[in-house]
């Protein structure tokens, strides 16, 4: 069948059924073709190529911190939340990712809408290596202060990971927390963290 003859719809199936590697040779088979219709898929999936590619860009940059110390073997992302709140515990996560891997549209659970949040709580759960949740309760607050008990909750998270982290990095708008474990030590009282904390430029260790 020529593609002057395939209909508009046809050719809307095709583009959505095309794999991300074939979608050159779709741009190339109907670039000659005059209907308004096929033009406007035509452009449509570049603009979504085109957003595809700032995305990967955007996915690189945030990959520095992982590329700063690959040396390390494996490099544990950590992230709080219920610091803000006025009650309740704060909670941290932590995650392994393979090296290199790709979760398109990652980010701060902020920028997210409900659904992308489920969707890429699925995709993490999918495709990483380890994944822990630490606690600091109300109380434990109260005890030892927020910051503290944030520190104390990334700490429980990263001992609860089934793989030892070499590096863990977490960044927030207002610190910078960095913890070093030493991999040949087994038990969690004798894991060393150094805590390197960086708050407006003034740095601490914990």
């Amino acid at each position: 069948m020529s593609t002057d003859r395939k209909s508009i719809a046809q050719i809307k199936k095709e583009f959505a059924e095309a794999k991300e590697g074939s979608l050159e040779e779709l741009f190339a088979q109907y670039a000659m073709d005059e209907r308004s219709g096929v033009k406007a898929v035509l452009n449509s999936y570049r603009k979504k190529q085109e957003k595809l590619a700032k995305e990967r860009v955007r996915l690189e940059e945030m990959r520095s911190y992982e590329h700063r110390y690959e040396r390390y073997g494996y490099v544990c992302g950590i992230d709080e939340a219920g610091r803000g709140p006025l009650a309740g515990p704060v909670v941290a996560g932590a995650v392994i990712l393979p090296e290199d891997c790709e979760i398109l549209w990652l980010n701060d659970s902020k920028q997210l809408s409900e659904k992308k949040r489920e969707a890429l709580y699925d995709e993490i759960m999918e495709k990483a290596l380890a994944v822990s949740v630490g606690m600091a309760s109300p109380a434990r607050i109260d005890e030892i202060n927020i910051l503290q008990a944030t520190y104390e909750a990334m700490r429980e998270a990263i001992a609860g990971l089934k793989i030892r982290p070499q590096q863990a990095e977490a960044i927030s708008t207002s610190h910078c927390l960095t913890m070093y474990t030493t991999p040949q030590v087994s038990t969690r009282e004798q894991t060393a963290h150094r805590i390197s904390t960086t708050d407006t430029g003034h740095g601490s260790t914990l």
